[in-house]
């Protein structure tokens, strides 16, 4: 899965580094025109995914059967504060987590906004350096999850998966991208 997901970067990347580095006219029209142009002559773009649907099936598949009904929905109020996920940055955005001291159990799903990708990936990251340096000194177990959590991005989605099982639910998370 890991490869085809490179290949398919690698020939976005080869269609955007032809777009650019043509001199004709094209070069001259607005981006929104260069933009629709791309789109156009590249394979028709995926269809959107639920970011909460994706959350929600690694919730249901992984730790549903884990007692976990301490992992809640995140607040408006907490996916800024918390997580520095605003309005701005996302298009939807979906957090399962715990306010336990004793669990570092974060799932977020993440559509950012046009140009927003990285914005959004640094928080998710902030969010799981934050979390690894509470438990570093603390819960040595909790620190592992927090080692291990996976970051997968696909196009404009970004996801933070930090469970136990970070590698299978990045499994399930890459399965809603498949065409």
């Amino acid at each position: 899965m890991k490869k085809l997901i490179i290949f398919i970067m690698s020939a976005v990347m080869a269609v955007s580094l032809t777009a650019c580095g043509s001199d004709t006219q094209e070069s001259s029209l607005p981006e929104e025109s260069l933009v629709s142009q791309e789109e156009s002559s590249a394979e028709p773009e995926p269809e959107p995914v639920n970011v909460q649907e994706v959350i929600d099936q690694v919730y249901n598949e992984l730790l549903d059967g884990e007692n976990s009904s301490w992992l809640r929905e995140a607040t408006d109020e907490e996916l800024e504060k918390v997580f520095g996920l605003t309005e701005d940055l996302c298009a939807q955005v979906f957090v399962r987590h715990t306010m336990l001291i004793t669990q570092a159990t974060r799932l977020i799903g993440v559509e950012a906004r046009e140009g927003q990708l990285q914005a959004v990936t640094d928080a998710l990251t902030a969010t799981r350096d934050e979390v690894a340096a509470y438990f570093q000194n603390n819960n040595e177990a909790q620190y592992e999850i927090t080692q291990n959590a996976r970051i997968f991005t696909n196009g404009n989605y970004v996801f933070l998966l930090m469970c136990e099982n970070a590698e299978q639910a990045e499994e399930i998370v890459s399965s809603f991208f498949v065409e």
